[in-house]
C-alpha cells in the first residue's frame, strides 16, 4: 500500500491536501478543506468523476437508480456552492 499526497492551492492562498491511497487493487482519493482557487490545478473531469464516485458510495444500490443527469446536477450544484 503507498499513500501519496499533494498540498494544492498556492503557498500564502487558500490550501488542500489531496491524499490517493493505492491499495494495489484499488485507489482512493481524498480532498480535505477544499478553498478558493486550490482545485485549478485538477482538469474538471477528475474532480467530476470524484464526485461522481462519492455519490456512488453514499447512495450505494440507489445509485443504480440514479440517472447520470441527477449526479451530474448534484456536481454543478455542488461547484457552484464552492465558488459562493
Amino acid at each position: 500500500m503507498t499513500i501519496n499526497y499533494a498540498i494544492l492551492g498556492e503557498p500564502g492562498r487558500d490550501n488542500a491536501p489531496m491524499v490517493t491511497i493505492d491499495s494495489g487493487q484499488s485507489q482512493h482519493r481524498l480532498l480535505f478543506d477544499c478553498g478558493e482557487g486550490c482545485l485549478s490545478k485538477i482538469p474538471i473531469s477528475e474532480i467530476r468523476e470524484e464526485a461522481k464516485e462519492m455519490l456512488r458510495k453514499l447512495l450505494g444500490d440507489d445509485w443504480e437508480r440514479a440517472t447520470l443527469e441527477q449526479a451530474e446536477k448534484a456536481v454543478a450544484e455542488a461547484s457552484h456552492s464552492t465558488e459562493n
